[in-house]
């Protein structure tokens, strides 16, 4: 009998249920780091979009001369190119005029742990303490839409990473494994022998 009652409210909840629309996007904006970055470093010689470190510049510059492109990833489409192209969209760095794509390779969540190596490094792992963080790339997009986000934008977020290994070299294996059993711990409730 309960079945008939379930089967009963699950089809009246189908019919009262409206017909989803198909939303239209008109831009994708995307942050993070390399996994979304589609050429940041694309004027890598000076300034903002300088990595800090000139043979890692060189080779940005001698890929782009080549015929390449700025991303870290390797050749071909990025990942944000990819999911852009679904919806008929074209996504480009915001370092190029017009570019809605915040991403840069190298970046952390917010800032590199302190007593990371170079010293100069902020949001990124390159030493340039001009490339923002994945939090600072997000303020930069909305200072440039004067806080209003677009509401039919595909909004791409992928960071984390490079969080991972800069706490790695900073702190070193033992301190991020020493870390990682005291929060299982204290998760399960347990303490390791």
């Amino acid at each position: 009998m309960n079945w008939k009652r379930a089967s009963f409210a699950g089809w009246a909840l189908l019919c009262s249920a409206q017909l989803a629309q198909a939303q239209s996007f008109n831009q994708l904006v995307g942050f993070g780091d390399s996994t979304v970055d589609t050429g940041w470093y694309t004027g890598a010689s000076s300034g903002l979009h300088s990595t800090g470190v000139a043979s890692v510049d060189a080779s940005i510059a001698a890929s782009l001369a080549a015929g390449g492109n700025a991303h870290p990833t390797g050749p071909g489409l990025g990942n944000a190119q990819i999911l852009a192209g679904l919806f008929g969209l074209s996504v480009n760095s915001a370092s190029q005029s017009g570019g809605t794509n915040f991403a840069i390779g190298n970046a952390v969540d917010y800032l590199v742990p302190p007593g990371y190596v170079p010293v100069t490094s902020s949001g990124n792992q390159y030493p340039n303490p001009l490339l923002p963080g994945t939090a600072t790339q997000i303020s930069n997009y909305l200072a440039s839409v004067n806080g209003r986000a677009n509401p039919n934008a595909i909004y791409l977020l992928a960071s984390g990473g490079n969080d991972a290994s800069a706490a790695l070299s900073t702190f070193g294996p033992s301190a991020c494994f020493g870390k990682s059993r005291t929060a299982i711990s204290v998760i399960r409730g347990q303490r390791f022998q």
